[in-house]
């Protein structure tokens, strides 16, 4: 009948979807969209923002800089084939997002094991374990770093190296020179007041 309602019991459930969806381009018809998006148009907007990152890493700091992101690739791509052999789907391509980012924000003088432990935790504990790409709760990334900065807080502190300048720069070398950090000191509060006559809330 024309003017019959529906019951909405009898309707068929709503398909949950997620980001994953929308960025494999299963999605269009999004209120606040008004054109179509695939997958790997969308990723191509990371690369293009990647480059003159990865570009610049190499000027300042040789071509090092450019194996640790290529090593953060390769443990990130095999982190995320084995999930997908796992759980028998296809393999999520945003891995090597996660991967630069995270080499990216590594110092260039970083040793090549502590790149793989970061990468991998990364990509394991910050997106993998909570499902792959858009359900992930933290940025995988910065999962990654954390974990290699407070396992191993000497790699990044203490010594720095000095970037490349002018010319070609970083492009003609592999590793700039090693330099030991200078270090700012100035008196805190509680020296000051320990023994030094200082008033303070309490008396000197």
């Amino acid at each position: 009948m024309a003017g019959e309602m529906t019951d909405p019991r009898k309707q068929a459930p709503a398909e949950k979807t997620s980001a994953l969806d929308f960025a494999r381009g299963s999605l269009h018809a999004l209120p606040f969209l008004r054109w179509r998006t695939k997958f790997l148009p969308l990723h191509a907007k990371f690369a293009w923002a990647f480059l003159p990152l990865a570009l610049a890493s190499v000027y300042l700091f040789g071509w090092r800089s450019a194996f640790l992101l290529a090593l953060a690739y390769a443990v990130g791509w095999t982190v995320a084939a084995s999930f997908s052999v796992i759980r028998r789907r296809p393999m999520d391509p945003s891995f090597w997002i996660t991967a630069l980012l995270f080499g990216l924000s590594l110092p260039a003088h970083a040793p090549w094991w502590l790149v793989v432990i970061g990468a991998a935790v990364g990509q394991l504990f910050g997106k993998e374990v909570f499902g792959g790409f858009g359900r992930n709760v933290f940025n995988p990334a910065l999962v990654g770093r954390a974990f290699v900065t407070i396992s191993f807080p000497t790699y990044f502190a203490g010594y720095w190296w000095r970037p490349f300048w002018g010319g070609f720069g970083g492009f003609a070398a592999w590793t700039p020179e090693l330099a030991a950090a200078d270090a700012v000191t100035t008196a805190t509060p509680l020296a000051a007041f320990k023994g030094s006559g200082v008033q303070g809330p309490l008396g000197p």
